[in-house]
């Protein structure tokens, strides 16, 4: 009897995890930003590992509500590149799709993220503190509301105009000419950076690599509010598949290749369960809701 014992359970797990297809899609709202470079390396290390077929299809606008209604629509189990902003900000921020939020959890944390004040490489200011010293008007550009609400953190008291923008590429020209004083990210414009075509005014939490001065400490309140790299799902999935698929996804986040991805884009990656995951949104969803 012994020897049957590992076939049942080896035939109790797939019966079990039958929702899991061989062709997976990750929905993102945008295709330069941090959460598409971890689920793109991620897909491709997942079919690597399992022999599926992933792919990641792009719905951008809504600062990710589209991405999310087109997950939910998904018959298969499907996965959104997601953040704070999906899974918090977004219900205050764009009324109406409240009964799609509720259907949103957390597969897994896989990175945390700076928030990065960009500008142009012309610029005379070198910091953050500096250009607010300066007391002048300021467009700041972003595409993500979790990244907005830690940065206005950051700048409140200063005169500033909000711009908004589908991806953090598109804010780029704009940066790069100076007509936009300053963008935040999430870490998305690193290379950019690097390459000197843009310049860093600081970041706020984030490897000590990060580009530009870290301004944690001049920004308690700002720093507080962790950004992170996600990816969540539809509660409409079984429980055990959302644990199983979080299995599968953990250990991927220590590959090399992954580790690498995430350096380019200053993110730092992490290793959650489901739970600690949820338990990350709920930290947050406190703070926003103060």
């Amino acid at each position: 009897m012994r020897f049957l014992v590992p076939a049942l359970l080896a035939l109790s797990s797939t019966t079990a995890l039958a929702a899991l297809p061989d062709t997976l899609t990750f929905y993102s709202p945008n295709p330069t930003g941090t959460q598409t470079v971890a689920c793109r390396t991620l897909a491709k290390l997942y079919d690597e590992k399992y022999g599926t077929t992933s792919t990641v299809a792009f719905k951008p606008g809504v600062a990710g509500v589209l991405a999310m209604k087109e997950m939910l629509a998904d018959k298969k189990f499907a996965m959104l590149c997601s953040g704070i902003s999906e899974s918090v900000i977004n219900t205050s921020v764009y009324p109406g799709y409240e009964e799609d939020h509720k259907q949103l959890t957390m597969v897994s944390v896989v990175a945390l993220s700076p928030t990065v004040f960009s500008t142009s490489a012309s610029s005379k200011f070198s910091s953050l503190p500096e250009m607010l010293k300066a007391g002048k008007l300021i467009t700041v550009g972003y595409h993500s509301s979790s990244l907005q609400f830690v940065a206005k953190a950051a700048l409140a008291g200063a005169p500033v105009i909000w711009i908004p923008f589908k991806a953090g590429a598109d804010g780029v020209p704009s940066l790069v000419d100076g007509s936009l004083d300053l963008y935040v990210d999430g870490g998305a414009l690193s290379a950019l950076i690097a390459a000197g075509k843009l310049k860093s005014l600081g970041h706020i939490n984030g490897p000590a690599a990060t580009a530009g001065p870290d301004i944690s400490k001049q920004y308690p309140a700002a720093a507080k509010l962790q950004i992170i790299t996600a990816i969540s799902t539809s509660t409409k999935n079984k429980p055990a598949d959302i644990e199983e698929m979080n299995k599968r996804i953990v250990p991927l986040t220590k590959h090399p290749e992954f580790i690498a991805a995430m350096d380019k884009v200053s993110n730092t990656p992490v290793q959650m369960s489901v739970v600690e995951s949820n338990s990350v949104i709920e930290h947050f969803r406190k703070e926003f809701y103060k």
